[in-house]
């Protein structure tokens, strides 16, 4: 067993045109509760809402980028580091990675600077995608937050087609065997459940696909019930289609974004 510096999936995100309409739609009609109140931070705008393992974060960004014609799409995922970023950082150049510098994000409080998260991008497909680490320094109040957003999520009256968590995130590869060298030197053999897959402790696993494009494809939530689901879905007016036990969201009612759900 190989040893790597990740703990967990921290958050992912989706980028989207219309990312404040989005957001309303997974926290109000959808019933994902709120860990952070969407904010336009001028230059981008985030929201953040809790699948209960992992935290999904709307953004929208005026870049201009090969998905530009899409609504929306999912484009990053955030590590979380089992130590520091600083210690990640000189574990991948140890093995060859080519990263990002350190960028932390500080604020004057009181009249002292104060770092709340440093955060580095990794030199890994799939391409024009982000795969990156993201240290907050006060994980014990980040920790608390989600907690609670996440309580909410499991107790929620509105949560009435049973989420339980996300299950797992898919990424598109061109060059599979490339890729998953990689990615299997980043997670660690301990990590790896199957050939492409990667599972952790707690919060969703990672699953690799061959593919024509380099993407990160698009996730699966876990219920209790895809019957009551279904209803739900149906009532929304998002249900798509089932296939092979696996129930699917309309693309077009979620802005093109692939979401899927499977009973545990």
């Amino acid at each position: 067993m190989s040893y790597t510096p990740i703990l967990k999936i921290e958050h992912f995100y989706a980028v989207s045109t219309r990312p404040e309409e989005l957001y309303k739609f997974l926290n109000v009609d959808f019933g994902l509760p709120e860990v952070w109140p969407f904010t336009d931070y001028g230059g981008f705008s985030s929201g953040g809402l809790s699948l209960g393992n992992v935290v999904l974060e709307i953004v929208g960004s005026n870049e201009v980028s090969e998905h530009s014609l899409e609504d929306a799409y999912f484009h990053g995922i955030a590590f979380e580091p089992i130590e520091t970023a600083e210690s990640m950082v000189r574990w991948l150049d140890n093995k060859g990675y080519a990263h990002s510098s350190l960028n932390p994000f500080k604020e004057f409080i009181d009249g002292i600077e104060r770092t709340h998260w440093v955060t580095f991008d990794i030199d890994i497909p799939p391409k024009n995608s982000r795969i990156f680490v993201c240290d907050y320094k006060n994980r014990k109040l980040v920790e608390g937050g989600r907690k609670i957003a996440s309580h909410k999520l499991l107790n929620s009256d509105i949560n009435s087609h049973q989420i339980k968590g996300l299950n797992e995130i898919t990424i598109m590869l061109k060059d599979t065997e490339e890729g998953g060298r990689l990615w299997s030197q980043l997670l660690g053999s301990e990590k790896q459940a199957a050939p492409g897959e990667f599972e952790f402790q707690e919060g969703p696993c990672i699953k690799l696909v061959p593919a024509e494009k380099d993407k990160i494809s698009e996730i699966s939530i876990t219920v209790d019930s895809l019957h009551k689901t279904k209803k739900f879905l149906k009532s929304k007016g998002l249900f798509g289609s089932e296939i092979n036990e696996k129930l699917i969201i309309t693309p077009s009612a979620i802005q093109g974004l692939n979401i899927s759900f499977i009973e545990v």
